[in-house]
């Protein structure tokens, strides 16, 4: 039973994400906002690079707002300000473990893993915070404090060797591409959450108080770190020709992210979103600076990327902050900066705790099915879990309209009220949603999703959802009393606590709705063309992040879609074009 409890409500936060995923690719390069256009198209004999890794190099988490995801995280920063071809592979939670499997996974659809490796002429990487993160930070900070690293030292043994596996299997199948790594910043500060409360008490017994954090977490990131050097070190060689070769390339941003802590504390503070782990829209920046330098030692920077920087960032401050009295002095400071660094401080200082404004942007334009194409749901699952036997086989389907409207309807069975009735019972009266769901850990980027939105505001929450992202959830009312009681224990206390099973209506649905276009992908490798659906548009000219791909046989059409992240398939059929 509790499992069911936990799939449906895995069902509607998959829901939310995968909504606020489509809508973090909405396009701009219409009207007003023509000049925004972040960079020179694409055009035969680009360079090609990929990035792999985990959430920085995703840069879900930490975009605010999640609209421009593409214009804020430093892979769409780098790509569009030197005319690449990018692509974004990278996925949150990502060990090295995880990223060895993605590395070895064969062509899938829009995924082209291994075509993607063979065609890229750099591969960027950012990898390894989670494989010593993930684990237990209550003990990992006590015996970082008694200088113990007998654990930290046998992860970095595994770590190690997964490496390079990695790399050779990258190698394997292109031999000639430059890999990029990126080393790992410390972002714990007094505050951070990467030290527990019961660590902290542990900790102020060994005299050890929150100033002492960052110093404390520098051992483990100097461990981290040190698995990049020595492995540059141990492989690094000569050859015949006398010329020095390496596995891959460092790029050190934790030294760049070092360099602020001590010159600049509160600015150093900004460089991380509401989690205190990942890199805020700032961080994001000052990553891009530090691989900007390394993409042009290399020969992958553009003469024109500063210029383009420029560009990108005055636009998106028209877009984004029109509003802002002073917005002409600021645009005066982006366009006066001499390098990468200076754009991005031009921009941060001038915008510095201003919200930016909600802005629905042009939709995107392309082709569409001849006819309107309805999809039954064949398949839905999420973090392992099968939720299509929650949902109502008639009632959830996905359309993609002629005239270039797409709609994502789930609607959960009537199951609902029964599920929670037993879970009161079983329970003592009162469902706590954190026992199925972690809603605490989706907080830290409610101000990402919703910025000036207060994290336990709900209601505006959902405004918010509907208005700018398009997704609408049915079934919950907010003036009905058990809702709100739910509410008030929420913001009291941070609990989403059920006491009537009542509280929802009889029928849950979430309806997405958005845009999308058909899109021949070419395999960079073969040059087999892929027909797929985008979903959205790029700010910039990266693949949508929600992308189906389909296949038609005869009178059947079969589309699908994965979402690395949350472990999600969605798969439909239709029978009419």
């Amino acid at each position: 039973m509790n499992r069911s409890v936990r799939a449906l409500w895995i069902l509607l936060i998959l829901c939310a994400l995968c909504g606020a995923l489509f809508a973090c690719a909405k396009g701009i390069e219409s009207g007003e906002n023509a000049e925004s256009a972040l960079s020179d198209k694409v055009t035969e004999g680009k360079k090609t690079v990929l990035f792999l890794g985990d959430s920085i190099g995703e840069a879900i988490a930490g975009m605010s707002p999640l609209t421009e995801r593409e214009a804020y995280g430093y892979y769409g920063i780098l790509g569009n300000a030197n005319g690449l071809e990018y692509y974004n592979r990278a996925v949150t939670g990502y060990t090295a473990g995880n990223l060895l499997n993605y590395v070895r996974r064969e062509n899938d659809g829009l995924t082209m893993m291994r075509s993607m490796i063979e065609g890229a002429d750099l591969i960027h990487i950012s990898i390894l915070g989670n494989n010593f993160l993930n684990s237990n930070h209550n003990t990992m900070m006590i015996r970082l404090a008694q200088n113990d690293f007998t654990d930290i030292h046998a992860r970095q043994a595994r770590a190690t060797e997964i490496l390079g596996a990695t790399l050779a299997h990258i190698r394997s199948l292109n031999p000639e591409a430059v890999i990029v790594i990126q080393t790992l910043y410390n972002p714990t500060g007094p505050d951070s959450l990467l030290v527990p409360a019961y660590a902290r008490s542990v900790l102020a017994g060994m005299g050890i108080g929150p100033a002492d954090y960052h110093a404390l977490m520098a051992k483990m990131i100097r461990e981290i770190n040190a698995i990049l050097t020595g492995y540059l070190d141990e492989h690094t060689v000569t050859n015949e020709a006398g010329d020095t070769v390496a596995p891959f390339v460092l790029a050190d941003v934790g030294a760049a992210f070092e360099e602020i802590y001590e010159s600049d504390p509160l600015r150093w503070a900004d460089l991380f979103c509401d989690d205190g782990i990942h890199p805020s829209n700032e961080g994001h920046a000052l990553i891009a600076g530090v691989l900007q330098d390394t993409f042009a030692s290399l020969g992958f920077a553009s003469p024109k990327a500063l210029q383009n920087y420029k560009r990108d960032k005055v636009a998106q401050l028209r877009r984004l902050f029109s509003s802002l009295p002073d917005l002409e002095r600021v645009r005066r400071d982006i366009m006066a900066a001499e390098d990468f660094d200076g754009v991005t401080k031009a921009y941060f200082d001038g915008t510095r705790g201003v919200t930016p404004a909600y802005l629905k942007l042009p939709e995107p334009s392309g082709e569409t099915f001849r006819s309107d194409v309805k999809c039954t749901v064949t398949r839905a699952t999420a973090f392992g879990y099968d939720l299509l036997p929650l949902l109502a086989d008639a009632e959830s389907e996905i359309t993609f309209a002629a005239n270039g409207d797409y709609t994502l309807r789930l609607t959960a069975k009537k199951t609902l009220n029964s599920l929670l009735s037993i879970a009161i019972a079983s329970q003592n009266g009162g469902v706590d949603l954190e026992q199925y769901v972690p809603v605490s850990l989706v907080q830290p980027y409610i101000h990402d999703i919703a910025p000036g939105i207060e994290t336990t505001d709900l209601p505006a929450l959902f405004e918010v959802l509907e208005e700018l992202y398009g997704i609408k959830i049915e079934g919950i009312d907010f003036e009905k009393e058990s809702v709100q009681k739910v509410l008030e224990g929420f913001r009291e206390r941070g609990e989403l606590v059920i006491e009537d099973p009542k509280t929802f209506d009889s029928t849950i649905r979430v309806t997405f709705t958005g845009k999308y276009r058909l899109v021949d992908t070419k395999d960079p490798a073969t040059g087999e063309v892929v027909r797929a659906i985008y979903v959205n548009n790029g700010v910039g000219r990266s693949e949508s992040y929600v992308r189906y791909i389909y296949v038609k046989e005869e009178d059947e059409l079969r589309v699908k879609m994965m979402i690395d992240v949350a472990q999600a398939v969605l798969e439909g059929v239709s029978y009419a074009e």
